[in-house]
Formats: structure tokens, C-alpha cells, sequence
């Protein structure tokens, strides 16, 4: 089983402090049954759940009520290279100075790359890193957030590091503000379990989201507490055979929730 997400996790658009600063603009692809089955060990279960719960949160009141018109969700069929390149380039130019951009990815992964509905086993069918680069340097959004749920997803980072790190990684470099979240090392899948009916990373970061990362009791989640919350239960209900990774130029304390 593969579980991936590729998400680029830039400073949130959570808190009802950020939404009066600027709008959001999100691209979520979620990606279960691929055009060619025998691709990266075949289908996968639940990739297209976690997408959807991740819509609905930022569509609700305590992911800050997004409108739909801000956000592009391609699941399965509609997830094609040419889609995420195109709806890439829409929403992130679209936003201005003030505002935040998110790109979530579930489904496969492999090295430098996520795996589009439609790729073959040739490697330029696939979406690099460097894709995904391109797209938030050219977004003027003062935000950036990058989630990827995806074996092997730390290959984003070339440094291996389990903690959170607040520098600029090498292969999505950028002098604005931006969190990258990924699921697991880059020795690592990552791993879909029936009891949750969720890939695991998914599952801890949308309760945390939620309210369950709030550590201090202060009714603001900071990248710095979602990345603890999420990091320790994930390594402990895989019993540390998935370890998640933040990383990026951010403050530490950068606000990506304001609770209700």
C-alpha cells in the first residue's frame, strides 16, 4: 500500500485573523484509482477520503469557511498532469499579496515526484518537485502552505531531518513564507489503515487542525504545535515506521488556526 500526499503547507489560512487579512486559495488532489493499475504497487483506498475531509474542513467554519470558488478539488479521472499544472497556475496567480495559497496532495509518490491519475512509467508522465516550485514562486501570496501525504515524501527535502526545521529547503526554495508538511521520511511509505479508514498522516493532521494540536489551551494552533501533535501520534500509531516532516521559512510560532 502507498499512501501519498504532497502537500505544500505555507502559512495558514486557518485563523478567522488571517481569512479578514486576505482570501484562500487551495488546490486539493486526491488520487485512489489510477489510469494504469500496475503503477507504484496498484489502486489505493483511501487517499480520496482524506482528500474530501480536508475539503470539508477548510469549506467549514473552523477551516475558515473558504468558498468553493477558491478552491479546486481533482480526485481520480480529473487528477491528470495537465489539470494540476493548470489549476496550479490559476489559483496561485490569482492570489495577491495578502493572501494564502495550499496545495494538498494524497496518492502515490515516488523520489522527486508525485504520481498524476494519468501517468504512465515514464518519468517525464510524472509532476516533479520542481513543477510544484515554479508554481508557488510565481504566486505573489504572502502565505504558502505545501501538505503532501506520499511515500517517500521527505525526498522533497534533500537533508533528512525528523524534526521541524525552519529553513528554506533546496528543492522548493523561495524568500516568502512557506511550511512544507509531508508524511514521511524518504525511506519510508506511508500508510492507510481501516480502522481509521484514513491514511494515517491525514487523519492526525485534520484532528489536529481541529482543535487537537492546541497545546497551551490558548485557542491558537502554531505550525510549531500542529507539526508536535501530528509528529507524535503518527510515530506512535505506526510504532515509528512513518515519521512526518515541517519544514521551510517560517516563524515558529506562525498561527495556522484560530479556534472558534
Amino acid at each position: 500500500m502507498q499512501n501519498t500526499i504532497f502537500l505544500i503547507l505555507a502559512a495558514f489560512l486557518l485563523s478567522n485573523k488571517m481569512n479578514a487579512q486576505g482570501e484562500t486559495y487551495a488546490l486539493i488532489v486526491g488520487i485512489a484509482d489510477y489510469k494504469n493499475t500496475s503503477m507504484e504497487n496498484g489502486d489505493l483506498r483511501y487517499t480520496q477520503n482524506d482528500a474530501l475531509k480536508f475539503y470539508d474542513f477548510l469549506r467549514s467554519s473552523k477551516g475558515g469557511s473558504v468558498p468553493k470558488d477558491n478552491i479546486a478539488f481533482l480526485k481520480n479521472q480529473s487528477a491528470t498532469k495537465a489539470n494540476i499544472k493548470k489549476y496550479l497556475h490559476q489559483l496561485f496567480t490569482k492570489a495577491k499579496d495578502s493572501d494564502r495559497i495550499i496545495f494538498y496532495y494524497t496518492g502515490h509518490g515516488i523520489g522527486n515526484y508525485i504520481i498524476p491519475y494519468d501517468a504512465s512509467k515514464e518519468r517525464n508522465s510524472f509532476l516533479s518537485y520542481g513543477d510544484l516550485k515554479a508554481a508557488f514562486k510565481n504566486s505573489r501570496a504572502d502565505v504558502k502552505l505545501c501538505i503532501i501525504d506520499a511515500c517517500f515524501s521527505n525526498s522533497l527535502k534533500t537533508k533528512n531531518n525528523n524534526g521541524i526545521q525552519r529553513r528554506s529547503a533546496e528543492t522548493i526554495d523561495s524568500n516568502e513564507q512557506i511550511a512544507i508538511m509531508v508524511s514521511s521520511q524518504d525511506y519510508q511509505t506511508s500508510r492507510e489503515y481501516r480502522a481509521l479508514k484514513q491514511g494515517v498522516f491525514s487523519y492526525f493532521l485534520i484532528n489536529g487542525l481541529e482543535g487537537r494540536a492546541d497545546k497551551d489551551r490558548n485557542k491558537l494552533i502554531t505550525i510549531a504545535e500542529l507539526h508536535e501533535y501530528v509528529y507524535k501520534n503518527v510515530k506512535i500509531y505506526t510504532q515509528n515506521q512513518q515519521i512526518p516532516h515541517t519544514f521551510g521559512r517560517f516563524p515558529k510560532d506562525m498561527p495556522v488556526l484560530r479556534l472558534n
